[in-house]
């Protein structure tokens, strides 16, 4: 009936939002939102959803970041909520949710990568010394290179890892000290204090082979 369909809408927006009743209520107390009402409307219990209620749930939503209609938790009425995100605010839930659904992409981006490729590194891009290639907040992946065979890298946008297990990201060079090389960024505007490193020993290096930009609004 009418009032369970609308009890279903509700909780699926709430639920989208990974809030509880009682995280969903104290952060809306100035609403006058208590739980009881919620999960009455929720459970369609006592009539389920009134108007009132609608207009109330509507503010509370878009508080968090869903532009919803009170028509649509109503009646189904009017745009899908779920398909009007708006995550441009951190302060909002769906900011966290979007950014935890894409960040879960990524993720099965890169291990599809990993399948495909062997040894393979990856990094988050740190600052904007690669720039304009890479930029704050970039994922990148590449397959790793031992040995004599990083020589092959001269001159090639790496990551590389040293002996003692840290990473750094920049265009390889060749080094006048044997086995070692040289790590130079591309952003002549960046700290120069962080433009070069020189005879540096590499456990590895990996030329740049994926790379998938962080959304604007998630950019640290």
């Amino acid at each position: 009936t009418l009032r369970f369909e609308r009890g279903e809408r509700v909780k699926s927006l709430r639920k989208y939002l990974n809030l509880s009743r009682r995280k969903m209520t104290e952060k809306h107390q100035k609403l006058n939102l208590n739980t009881a009402s919620l999960q009455n409307w929720e459970d369609g219990r006592n009539g389920g959803l009134t108007d009132e209620g609608a207009r109330k749930l509507s503010l509370v939503f878009q508080k968090e970041g869903l532009d919803c209609r009170p028509e649509w938790l109503l009646y189904g009425a009017g745009p899908n909520p779920m398909n009007r995100v708006s995550v441009a605010d951190p302060n909002c839930q769906a900011y966290h949710v979007e950014k935890i659904h894409y960040e879960a992409a990524l993720i099965e981006e890169l291990q599809l990568f990993q399948a495909h490729q062997s040894n393979v590194i990856d990094a988050i891009v740190q600052n904007q010394a690669m720039a304009p290639i890479l930029h704050q907040g970039d994922f990148i992946a590449g397959e790793r290179y031992f040995f004599e065979t990083i020589n092959e890298l001269v001159g090639t946008a790496c990551i590389i890892q040293l002996e003692d297990g840290t990473r750094h990201i920049g265009l390889l060079k060749s080094s006048d000290k044997a086995e070692h090389y040289g790590l130079e960024c591309m952003n002549s505007e960046f700290n120069p204090e962080y433009q070069t490193l020189n005879a540096i020993k590499l456990f590895c290096a990996a030329p740049i082979l994926w790379i998938r930009r962080k959304k604007d609004f998630f950019r640290y």
